[in-house]
């Protein structure tokens, strides 16, 4: 608050000289000639669109931080940022990445015996396909740390799907003794003194305050997940992938043709009484019904995991060919032939499908673009601008015609030809948020290819819980029977499970 401040003049290896001066209100930083003394830095340099989305970053990550100042951000006389003084980080929040950003976001604070978090927590339709955007702060400074990074993971394990990053602000409040902040040079990265406690309280913090904003459906206990959860071990290299726990398995397609790990021997499952919850009828009069007819209304069914030795040869199945029992709470196709009952994930299959049509018309160079009879106005955040800005071209490659609408918005003209337009804005946005990581020079174009039409094909496939007619259901079927790979999405998720003969029989003690 004072009106004199400080000015230091650097020259080379030279003592700084440092006089004061006068401060009126607001400060502005200019950095020139960086390199005109060491110009071997110079050469390290990446390309200006990528030192420019570092500056944007870090710029973003100081606006968080301080939202009772205005930044100004400036790059070729072209404004990039441009935020006002905020009286609360919600509004910060809102000015850097607009409205409809904002609105998604949940808002709440925890305070525990030494430390209090104020959380602003994106819901499962925000979810990232990285961490890009989790920010974390520690006494109003920025942090990258992965205890922090994978409480809110376990928080929001039964929330956010599965290979999806929630978005995250975490601004947290701690007794200066608590922390050691001297661990990198530029402070980014600390050590707490009771790194299990704070994991603990931010999994309690995050999960109630999700569970009770009504938002989602109330969620695993917070002590429950904490009882189940390991603390990740700290990792030096802060963009290393954290390594969590692989999830048990339920898939029991034969280990030759799964990354997913051999099923449970059959005497684990062996006397196992059925829950009460599933043996009550009419617990899910909602979610099953028929497709055929004659059989009538099917009672709840009891889905259980198939045994080793019961593992069924699914890769001679033809789907089209099984008969079709029912879908199950919108989202499971049951087929059956004399030896098991199947399970396919409908959202799945049609990912698989549709993947592979994707990726054969990129091989050939017929990737058609659907124009848009209503362009779709997409508003962008400051680091996604300058992507866009950089891989316009790159992004016309795979159908989205998409150009600047003025200020911080784009508009989306055409679009992949296999898209719902609904899909349209999330995908474009994912896209730019992995452009970076795509267009690493180590991969090949058909890798690119290949992981673009992943994306692609998630946006467009139907989802979990969309009613199907019989004859869709039965056209999904024909078209995973003529699938190069029909058991495993894109992304590694199984298409099928099996419930062999065998397996039934014997949880009815006929065998």
């Amino acid at each position: 608050d004072s009106i004199e401040g400080t000015r230091a003049v650097v020259d080379g290896g030279q003592a700084p000289e440092v006089t004061a001066v006068g401060c009126p209100v607001g400060t502005r930083i200019s950095v020139e000639n960086l390199f005109s003394n060491v110009p071997a830095r110079l050469k390290f340099l990446k390309k200006d669109t990528t030192e420019l989305n570092h500056t944007v970053n870090h710029v973003q990550w100081a606006a968080l931080a301080h939202p009772k100042v205005r930044f100004v951000l400036t790059h070729n006389d072209r404004t990039l940022i441009d935020v006002a003084a905020s009286d609360t980080r919600a509004e910060r929040i809102r000015l850097l990445y607009g409205r409809e950003f904002a609105d998604s976001l949940i808002e709440f604070t925890k305070s525990f015996e030494s430390t209090e978090i104020e959380c602003h927590i994106g819901n499962a339709d925000l979810s990232r396909p990285n961490r890009s955007h989790q920010f974390f702060f520690l006494n109003d400074r920025a942090v990258r740390d992965r205890t922090i990074s994978a409480a809110v993971s376990e928080a929001l394990r039964e929330v956010v799907p599965k290979g999806r990053y929630p978005v995250a602000f975490l601004f947290i409040r701690m007794e200066a003794d608590k922390v050691d902040v001297n661990v990198h040079p530029t402070k980014a990265e600390v050590r707490f003194q009771d790194e299990r406690g704070l994991f603990r309280n931010i999994v309690q913090a995050v999960s109630q305050g999700v569970s009770e904003s009504k938002y989602i459906p109330t969620i695993q206990t917070a002590e429950e997940q904490v009882a189940q959860a390991d603390v990740p071990s700290r990792v030096n290299n802060a963009d290393t992938p954290m390594v969590y726990p692989k999830p048990r398995s339920r898939s029991i397609i034969p280990p030759s043709r799964t990354r997913y790990g051999d099923p449970p021997a059959p005497a684990a499952l062996a006397g196992r009484p059925v829950p009460a919850t599933d043996r009550s009828p009419g617990t899910h009069p909602s979610t099953w019904r028929s497709t055929t007819g004659a059989r009538g209304r099917l009672g709840t069914p009891v889905v259980t995991t198939a045994t080793g030795a019961g593992a069924v040869e699914v890769e001679l199945l033809d789907f089209a060919r099984l008969e079709l029992v029912g879908v199950l709470y919108n989202t499971y196709i049951l087929v059956a032939d004399t030896e098991s009952l199947y399970y396919i994930d409908q959202h799945v299959a049609a990912e698989r499908v549709n993947y592979e049509r994707i990726v054969t018309r990129m091989r050939s160079g017929a990737v058609a673009s659907q124009g848009l009879l209503t362009p779709i106005s997409v508003e962008l955040s400051p680091d996604r601008k300058v992507r866009f800005d950089a891989h316009r071209d790159w992004l016309s490659r795979f159908g989205i015609d998409a150009e600047p609408f003025g200020g911080d918005t784009a508009l989306i003209r055409g679009i992949p030809a296999s898209l719902d337009s609904g899909e349209a804005e999330q995908m474009f946005k994912d896209l730019l948020d992995r452009v970076e990581s795509e267009l690493n020079p180590e991969r090949s174009w058909e890798v690119i290819q290949e992981r673009v039409a992943a994306t692609i094909a998630c946006h467009s496939s139907v989802r979990a819980g969309d009613p199907l007619t019989t004859d869709e259901v039965r056209a999904l079927l024909s078209d995973l029977s003529k699938a190069r790979l029909p058991f495993n999405c894109p992304h590694g998720r199984p298409v099928i499970i099996a419930m062999p003969r065998m397996e039934i029989e014997s949880r009815f003690q006929r065998r």
